[in-house]
C-alpha cells in the first residue's frame, strides 16, 4: 500500500539578518494509512520547521523549501497556492502548540468551528453549526450548546486544546498533524488529550503526525518514531525497536532522561544529555552531535553520519550504532 505522505530529501533554510540559515537538512520520512508517526527531539531540532513545512506555513518570502512532500502522490511544494489552501484544513489538519494564539480571541468557539466547515465544503451555516456541535459532543467537553456561545479566554486550557482537535477534525482529513498538543497541560488533561486523539483515529482512520519532546507522549499514541537533532534525521524505527534497541547515542540519552517513579526507564538514576543544540548559524563538520556525546572519535569530528538500517524498519545515522537493548 502507498504511503498517505512522503517525504524526501527536505531542506527548510530562512532568510535572516545574520543570512541564511539551514535548519533542517536533508529529512525523509513517510506516513501510512491510519499509522501514527512522531517526530522527537529537543527544542531546536527541527521538528515544527518539519511541520509547519507539511502545510507550506512558512513565509515564502524568507524561506526556502527544497526536497519533495507528497500526499497522495500530489506534490505540494510545487503545487499552486489557491490548490493548497483547499488541501489545509479539509485534507491534512493541524493542531497548533499553542490554542490561545491560534484561537480568535473575539469569536465564539462555535463559530470558529463552523467556519473551518464553511471554508471547505458547500453548507449552510446552520448546517456547520450543527457539525461544530457535532464535534464538541465527540471531544467530550461538557454542555456543548453553551460552550458553543462561550470565548477562548472562557475555556481551560484542556477544553482550548479539543477545540482546536475538534477544528482541525472539522473535515475529517486524511492526516492530522499535532505540534506538541499536550504542551503546558497537566497530566491528567494530557491523558485525556491523548486518549481523545487515540478515539479520533480509531473512528475516523486518519493518519497522524505527532511533533514532540516527550517520549511518554510517543509511547502511547505513535506506531513509529523519527529522531530529530539539529535539522537532521538521527535515527527511525518503531516504537518497540526505538525504545526497547535505541541505536544513537541521543535516542539513548532522551530515553534515560524519562522519569518512572524517580528512576530512568532502566531502572537507574535519570540522566542528562550534557550541552545543547547547536544553533543553525553553526555549521558543524561531521556528526552534529559528537560535542555532546559520550563515545566522540576522530571520524565524527570529520565525517557527517549517513543513515543505515540495522534492521528492515530502523535506521540510525551514527559512527557507533549502539547494539545493546535498553531494559
Amino acid at each position: 500500500m502507498n504511503p498517505v505522505l512522503e517525504v524526501h530529501d527536505l531542506d527548510v533554510s530562512f532568510d535572516t539578518s545574520v543570512g541564511s540559515l539551514r535548519v533542517v537538512r536533508g529529512v525523509s520520512f513517510s506516513v501510512g494509512a491510519a499509522e501514527t508517526v512522531a517526530i522527537v527531539g529537543e527544542s531546536g531540532s527541527g521538528k515544527s520547521v518539519t511541520a509547519l513545512s507539511l502545510m507550506r506555513l512558512h513565509d515564502p518570502d524568507k524561506t526556502k523549501i527544497s526536497g519533495s512532500i507528497k500526499f497522495k502522490g500530489t506534490e505540494l511544494l510545487t503545487l499552486p497556492e489557491a490548490r493548497m489552501r483547499t488541501v489545509r484544513g479539509n485534507e491534512i489538519g493541524m493542531i497548533f502548540q499553542e490554542p490561545m494564539s491560534s484561537l480568535n480571541p473575539l469569536m465564539p468557539i462555535g463559530d470558529q468551528i463552523a467556519e473551518a466547515v464553511l471554508l471547505h465544503h458547500d453548507k449552510s451555516r446552520a448546517e456547520a453549526r450543527r457539525r461544530a456541535l457535532d464535534l464538541l459532543v465527540q471531544i467530550g467537553i461538557a454542555d456543548p450548546q453553551r460552550r458553543m456561545r462561550e470565548y477562548p479566554h472562557q475555556l481551560s486550557g484542556g477544553m482550548r486544546q479539543r477545540v482546536m482537535i475538534a477544528m482541525a477534525m472539522a473535515c475529517d482529513p486524511e492526516i492530522l498533524i499535532a505540534d506538541e498538543p499536550t504542551t503546558a497541560l497537566d497530566v491528567t488533561v494530557q491523558a485525556q488529550i491523548l486518549g481523545l486523539m487515540r478515539d479520533l483515529k480509531t473512528r475516523t482512520g486518519s493518519s497522524i503526525v505527532i511533533i514532540t519532546h516527550d517520549l511518554g507522549v510517543v509511547a502511547e499514541l505513535a506506531d513509529r518514531v523519527v529522531i530529530m537533532y539539529a535539522g537532521v534525521k538521527v535515527e527511525e524505527g518503531t516504537i518497540a525497536e526505538i525504545f526497547s534497541q535505541p541505536a544513537h547515542p541521543y535516542t539513548v540519552g532522551l530515553l534515560g532522561s524519562i522519569p518512572s517513579l524517580g528512576c530512568s526507564r532502566s531502572g537507574g538514576p535519570l540522566t542528562e544529555i550534557p550541552g545543547q543544540v547547536p544553533s543553525p548559524s553553526r555549521v558543524a563538520v561531521g556528526c552534529s552531535f559528537a560535542a555532546r556525546c559520550g563515545l566522540t572519535s576522530s571520524i565524527c569530528l570529520e565525517i557527517e553520519p549517513r543513515l543505515e538500517n540495522v534492521s528492515p524498519r530502523h535506521g540510525v545515522a551514527c559512527h557507533h550504532k549502539i547494539r545493546t537493548p535498553v531494559a
